[in-house]
């Protein structure tokens, strides 16, 4: 069976970006040109960060390193830090992060904010030394002190996720506010996933939209593509595709993996707009090689089915084994049933049990139901049925109408004793917390 289905929900870590502000003006290039070229160290520096962010002159990352290592030469710990990001992405010159790694501890240990939030997120990612909580907790605070909102965002997001740090929700909040508060895009999405989720606040759908649509006006692509999921589905407001579909499109455009993959399923499906699976390979092929674990395993499914393209199974095992090293435990029900039937290679039981075991902890229905007729049938595992009639329950409690009747067949030759002790299993199962955030 084709299964085209939804993405999860990504957060992801925003490193050293400066917050947004409407007070942002366009500078003047004529003079701060002539003053740089005079050796205003200030205007070097102001005049690489131009380059670099695209602010009154087309970017050009060679010139805003150019101007930027001037600066960095004289010392100025803006320019420091503002080099690093560059030496860190590979930004107009060669990357290296080591370089970049010192350039921030430069411009920390000069009281720049930037600097502070970059040396701490290497202490919290354990990018180029040891992963030290305490390290980073120390530099995002000083960061933070200074009004800096990605440290904001960065420190609340190790109180969210409990990161070598106790969880703490309310001071993840308290983080998210401050750095909304400042106008932070990145803050406002952060803040409305709490009220969104009623974690750390009361649960509040129509102020975390609130927040997703001033985060989405500085087209924040978390926010973009979480509006356009919560429209699609008529979370905190009526259903409405061609609303969703346009949240998406918003999203796509900044390369959001999981809005070019909602764009896939949107053209897979004919949602708002005509089927057309040639658009729908073209957006899950790209949400794929941006690492989104759906975009992979939505991809490989065309592969495999022969749709758009023809079948290929090479390429179907390649991206949805990709999509099931990340954790997809709908992309491992896939690969396992693959091996079950032997599409594209030997049969292999022991295989297929392996993903599907994965698919099934996981919590894929599908994965579930297939798991139980290889413990029904003894293929690749010993028979089991009370495992069998567990994976059943399971299943059919997704509505998975096989599942059903698999389950209602198994009972009737076990003892009452054996359908309890898998229906008791079955209760107590917990699903893994596999899925990725990509």
């Amino acid at each position: 069976m084709t299964r085209i289905a939804f993405p999860a929900l990504c957060f992801a870590v925003l490193l050293s970006a400066a917050p947004a502000s409407a007070e942002d003006a366009k500078p003047d290039i004529a003079a701060l040109t002539k003053k740089a070229e005079a050796g205003d160290v200030a205007a070097e520096r102001d005049l690489g960060i131009a380059y670099h962010n695209g602010t009154g002159v087309e970017e050009n990352d060679e010139k805003a390193f150019q101007w930027l290592n001037k600066a960095a030469n004289a010392a100025d710990a803006e320019a420091r830090a503002e080099l690093a990001d560059l030496y860190y992405w590979g930004d107009g010159v060669d990357q290296d992060r080591a370089e970049a790694l010192l350039l921030w501890r430069e411009a920390a240990e000069q009281g720049n904010a930037k600097g502070q939030n970059g040396l701490a997120w290497t202490y919290d990612q354990g990018e180029g030394m040891a992963h030290d909580a305490a390290e980073a907790q120390k530099w995002y605070r000083l960061a933070v002190a200074q009004n800096y909102a990605p440290a904001m965002n960065n420190l609340g997001l190790m109180y969210d996720n409990g990161d070598a740090v106790p969880a703490d929700k309310a001071a993840a909040v308290k983080l998210y506010q401050q750095s909304a508060d400042l106008g932070n895009a990145y803050g406002q999405y952060l803040l409305g996933t709490m009220y969104e989720d009623g974690t750390g606040v009361p649960q509040d759908l129509n102020r975390a939209i609130s927040l997703y649509k001033a985060a989405a006006e500085k087209e924040q692509d978390g926010a973009l593509n979480r509006l356009g999921e919560m429209a699609e589905d008529g979370v905190g407001q009526p259903k409405d595709l061609d609303l969703a579909l346009g949240y998406f499109k918003r999203g796509a455009a900044i390369w959001n993996p999981q809005a070019l993959a909602s764009m896939g399923r949107f053209s897979y499906f004919g949602y708002a707009e005509k089927v057309d699976k040639g658009d729908a390979f073209k957006w899950f092929a790209r949400a794929a090689m941006r690492d989104s674990a759906v975009g992979q395993r939505n991809l490989g499914i065309m592969y495999r089915f022969g749709e758009f393209l023809p079948t290929d199974t090479d390429q179907a095992m390649k991206w949805l084994r990709k999509a099931s090293d990340q954790g997809d435990s709908a992309a491992q029900y896939e690969l396992g049933e693959m091996y079950f039937k032997g599409e594209g290679v030997k049969a292999d039981y022991v295989e297929a049990r392996k993903w599907l075991t994965l698919s099934a902890n996981g919590g894929d229905g599908d994965g579930q139901y297939n798991l139980g007729k290889m413990y029904e049938n003894a293929l690749g595992v010993k028979q089991d049925q009370v495992e069998a009639l567990k994976w059943y329950i399971l299943s059919a409690d997704q509505d998975n109408a096989d599942a059903k009747t698999a389950a209602a067949r198994l009972r009737k030759g076990m003892s009452i004793f054996d359908t309890g002790k898998a229906a008791a299993a079955a209760k107590a199962f917990k699903p893994s917390q596999q899925t990725p955030a990509s």
